[in-house]
């Protein structure tokens, strides 16, 4: 799927109108637009772009890309998939060090802080941006605003994909808990929270989902719960553990309580069993963000995604985006209009990413009717606001933080260890990943 934005063709627009016309169209069109219509100030650098998009990304980002150099086919595009996580960080690193970066990376907002702060990033200038018609009026506020650090933007938000509860909509209407719009009715509070898992274990006789027992799942709904209610887990520079003892006991004693106690949650479930319960009708709910979107999608499940509950006292949770880096290398005019040329290429397509289950920060994108169309998606979002990883070097997807929380959690509602073990145990690992030097 396009973007929201036609793209014009020069016989298309000429051929409907007389110069006089098509220059008053060319007036009201974006820079990419006018290069296409006219011809002209199209980039002629390679554009090499890695990312580390797997599954369902990879094949909407690929065809993202495919469909940018099927509109400009005269400019050369490279585009290299490495892999996800921390190698592919490394490999960011060690080809900027060397003098032999792509022109565009792909990057976790919250994985910026050692790219920025080891000096590999180049900054985007607000000026610059604004001649390609990138402007931050144009993007969801949160995002762009997790894009900056030390006060200057480094990274051009994709998307975001907030913690969701996933729910088949026809057991959640035979447990009485949808609104009379066919939404899954708010659980505000822990009790509603287990009154709505409970009504679905009296429909299907067994628990309805759980969490899911990788150190991520873990994390993410540990993170929004004790944000919730009013935990801090590191200083704001992130080299001090604090991780608030009486929320974190107060949170994870009401999680294990779900697997044990109540057997409203069953204790140990993997993602790849959580999903295939929940496609085959056997799970009630499933959490997680949205980029399982497509999988559900696929199978035929009936299914809507609502935001994580306000389960606490604020209703916020753990989100993420993925963005676009440019690596410091040089300065030549002509390697960064082509990749800003590319960037605003991907922004213009990113209704096909919404395809994917993430929420485009691009709003241009995201306000078209055609996006809007593009259902099941997210009903809502958080009213408080959404929750990225602190500002460390060790936080982020795919980072250390998410391990040393998330670890002692798992083993802790699978009934492995007691709460205040599984405290000990995670602020023993945060104080370490706190106290350690950051790359430099």
């Amino acid at each position: 799927m396009n973007s929201g934005s036609p793209q014009l063709t020069r016989r298309a627009l000429f051929g409907a109108m007389g110069a006089g016309a098509a220059a008053a169209a060319l007036a009201g069109c974006s820079p990419m637009q006018r290069a296409a219509v006219t011809g002209t100030g199209l980039p002629s650098d390679l554009v090499t772009f890695w990312n580390f998009f797997g599954g369902g990304d990879g094949a909407r980002m690929t065809e993202m890309v495919a469909d940018y150099q099927a509109t400009y086919p005269d400019i050369p595009l490279r585009s290299t998939t490495l892999t996800w996580g921390n190698p592919f960080y490394t490999k960011l690193a060690l080809g900027t060090l060397s003098r032999q970066p792509p022109l565009v990376a792909s990057c976790h907002v919250d994985r910026l802080v050692t790219p920025v702060d080891t000096g590999l990033l180049r900054p985007f200038d607000l000026d610059e941006l604004a001649e390609w018609g990138i402007t931050e009026d144009k993007f969801f506020p949160r995002a762009w605003e997790a894009s900056h650090r030390h006060g200057e933007l480094w990274a051009i938000p994709l998307d975001f994909h907030p913690l969701a509860v996933y729910y088949n909509k026809p057991i959640a209407e035979q447990a009485g808990l949808l609104t009379a719009e066919g939404t899954l009715a708010e659980p505000v509070g822990t009790q509603a929270f287990e009154d709505m898992l409970a009504a679905a274990k009296d429909v299907m006789g067994t628990p309805s989902t759980g969490f899911l027992n990788d150190a991520a799942g873990h994390y993410r709904v540990f993170y929004s719960l004790h944000s919730q209610a009013g935990g801090e887990m590191v200083s704001e520079d992130g080299r001090t553990a604090i991780l608030t003892k009486e929320v974190f006991l107060e949170v994870v004693s009401w999680m294990r309580s779900l697997t044990h106690e109540k057997e409203l949650l069953v204790r140990t479930i993997d993602p790849g069993g959580a999903i295939a319960n929940f496609v085959n009708n056997r799970f009630a709910f499933f959490f997680s963000g949205g980029w399982e979107r497509p999988t559900f999608v696929d199978a035929g499940v009936d299914f809507g995604i609502h935001s994580w509950p306000k389960v606490y006292d604020k209703h916020v949770a753990w989100d993420g985006t993925h963005s676009f880096v440019i690596p410091t290398y040089d300065e030549d005019p002509a390697r960064i209009a082509s990749a800003l040329h590319f960037i605003s290429g991907m922004l213009e397509r990113s209704a096909t990413w919404v395809e994917g289950g993430h929420m485009t920060t691009w709003l241009p994108v995201q306000d078209d009717p055609r996006t809007q169309e593009i259902q099941p998606h997210y009903e809502n979002l958080p009213v408080d606001g959404t929750l990225y990883d602190p500002q460390a070097w060790y936080a982020g997807s795919g980072g250390n933080l998410q391990t040393v929380i998330g670890q002692p959690l798992a083993a802790c509602t699978q009934g492995h260890i007691s709460v205040e073990d599984a405290y000990d145990q995670a602020l023993a690992g945060l104080r370490e990943l706190a106290a350690t030097e950051p790359p430099k």
